[in-house]
């Protein structure tokens, strides 16, 4: 029973390991169990040889996005003007402050106070692409106007307000 149990409980290692082989052996009047393990392990530099002076903080020049404009902040904080110029409803939302919101056609919100950085999704209720323009309209404060656009590869689908100002469209 020692022997079947040993091997049920190695069957979850043996694709972490590569191959494991345990067999165990049970005497005879005594309560001392023998292991013997062989373990061969996939062959890869030990984390002391591997270089220690790698940057992680930096992200891959492919992930890096150049700001579309940049925005003096108050205090950290930033001000949204939200234009909706399209012929439909669009849904928007800042993440981590607000629920889903509905901007009716032709309509305007202002979003006061928004610390950064500040992440904003926006979509059409009919599912078309957007264009979003940006423009500085003093310090705080980002004016963000959204219209139609028929081109899929030129849609943008919501921005980032970083803590330095940088803004970039998504």
């Amino acid at each position: 029973m020692a022997h079947r149990a040993s091997w049920i409980g190695c069957i979850g290692l043996v694709g972490v390991l590569g191959m494991v082989s345990t067999s165990a052996i049970a005497q005879p009047n005594s309560t001392q169990i023998q292991t013997q393990k062989q373990v061969r392990t996939p062959d890869v530099l030990p984390l002391d040889v591997l270089p220690l002076d790698i940057p992680d903080t930096n992200p891959l020049p492919e992930l890096l996005r150049n700001p579309a404009t940049t925005i003096e902040l108050r205090s950290g904080l930033v001000d949204i003007t939200l234009l909706n110029d399209t012929n439909t409803e669009i849904t928007y939302q800042v993440l981590r402050d607000t629920e889903p919101r509905s901007l009716p056609a032709g309509e305007t919100v202002l979003l006061l106070e928004l610390p950064t950085p500040v992440q904003m999704t926006f979509n059409r209720s009919d599912n078309g692409f957007l264009d979003a323009s940006l423009e500085s309209a003093g310090t705080g404060l980002l004016q963000v106007t959204l219209d139609e656009i028929a081109d899929f590869a030129s849609s943008e689908a919501g921005l980032i307000v970083e803590a330095s100002g940088d803004v970039i469209i998504d």
